[in-house]
């Protein structure tokens, strides 16, 4: 992340990735998210993008951290200034990124609102809503009344540092750690 802006609070942030910026595009066996910035988080989201629209979600999966105690999370700076990224706990199944991954949340308003931001990311778009819509899977901007502001021309890329795909590893016979009796 290249920056942070204040003034999140209250907000419900939307980070898509398209699948330029997925690789590979298989899910693994989980996933997991790396978060960046001051705020406190009530809520965190993740899915995969619908064939009916590439702002709506096929289906959000709630995040959880802290080995399930906590539906919300707190990244904070260190004491040099810099962002401590945060991870959540994996989901037990991968995301298919064929079109795309939604990840949405609602910070807080009472807690701090610095959000680390990534300007020039290739595949990724981001929006706002200035209300908690972080569970809602359309976040389509349709016409003038809609909730969400698309910041994208600003930074591509907000909170999110990672989207982690954990994959099987490499079987013990290929990497020379068993071999079989008599060789």
């Amino acid at each position: 992340m290249d920056g942070s802006q204040d003034g999140w609070h209250g907000r419900t942030f939307v980070q898509r990735i398209d699948q330029m910026g997925i690789y590979p595009l298989p899910g693994g066996y989980a996933t997991r998210l790396w978060l960046m910035g001051s705020f406190t988080l009530n809520s965190l989201y993740v899915g995969p993008v619908s064939a009916r629209d590439p702002w709506i979600a096929a289906h959000l999966y709630q995040m959880t951290f802290n080995s399930g105690l906590s539906k919300g999370a707190s990244p904070t700076t260190a004491d040099d200034g810099s962002f401590v990224a945060v991870p959540t706990d994996p989901l037990p199944f991968g995301m298919d990124g064929s079109r795309g991954i939604i990840i949405t949340g609602y910070i807080d308003p009472g807690g701090n609102g610095i959000v680390a931001t990534q300007s020039r990311q290739l595949g990724f778009s981001s929006r706002y809503a200035l209300t908690d819509l972080a569970s809602d899977v359309d976040k389509r901007i349709l016409d003038a009344s809609s909730p969400y502001t698309d910041t994208t021309a600003q930074y591509n890329a907000i909170i999110v540092q990672m989207f982690e795909g954990y994959y099987s590893p490499p079987s013990p016979w290929s990497t020379g750690i068993i071999t079989p009796a008599g060789l």
